[in-house]
């Protein structure tokens, strides 16, 4: 399944193409905040390219848990 993400500007919407979720206030900020993280740890490679070969696979898993 394929997950993705929008920033809406006052909340982010989370997708699994089945369902949206919503996420407004500190949780909208607290993903998105994830979401850099995850940016800067592959702006130089692969943390663990076993497990995650590539960007979209470790953002899928940092969605995943919201549906």
């Amino acid at each position: 399944m394929t997950y993705t993400f929008t920033n809406l500007g006052y909340a982010v919407q989370l997708s699994n193409g089945e369902t949206d979720i919503l996420l407004q206030g500190e949780d909208a900020d607290n993903f998105l905040n994830e979401v850099e993280t995850l940016t800067e740890l592959w702006e130089n490679d692969s943390p663990n390219p076993e497990v995650f070969p590539n960007y979209e696979k470790h953002l899928e898993v940092l969605i995943e848990p919201y549906f």
